[in-house]
């Protein structure tokens, strides 16, 4: 295993920040084993478009800190669903209704889940 994957310290921090900054419904899930393009996926929940707007601002601070550069281009913020692509770490930040609707839950149900926050 490449060591950049040794540990689960910056998934497990970035779960407690977006539980700090009062997302919903956090699962870090590891992905290393069924998929072949990032190892960790961290799906969370916000109540509304402002939350997510606030919060997307913050997560930026918090992945540059951690020295983790989004792949993707700056995800549109009047989305009802954002992600950031760090290459090994991939962040999806939802609207109750969208994650419902598109149950990456599911897609993942295979994947070690490293924690959850309810």
């Amino acid at each position: 295993m490449d060591d950049m994957y040794a540990s689960d310290s910056l998934p497990l921090a970035l779960g407690d920040f977006l539980h700090r900054e009062s997302a919903a419904n956090i699962r870090i899930l590891d992905v290393g084993t069924i998929c072949d393009w990032t190892h960790w996926v961290v799906l969370a929940t916000v109540q509304s478009r402002r939350q997510l707007q606030g919060l997307a601002e913050s997560l930026e601070d918090f992945l540059m800190e951690n020295k983790k550069e989004r792949l993707n281009k700056r995800p549109a913020l009047e989305s009802d669903w954002v992600v950031w692509d760090c290459g090994d770490l991939v962040v999806h930040l939802f609207l109750p209704q969208t994650r419902s609707f598109y149950d990456l839950d599911r897609l993942y149900h295979d994947a070690r889940v490293i924690q959850e926050f309810t």
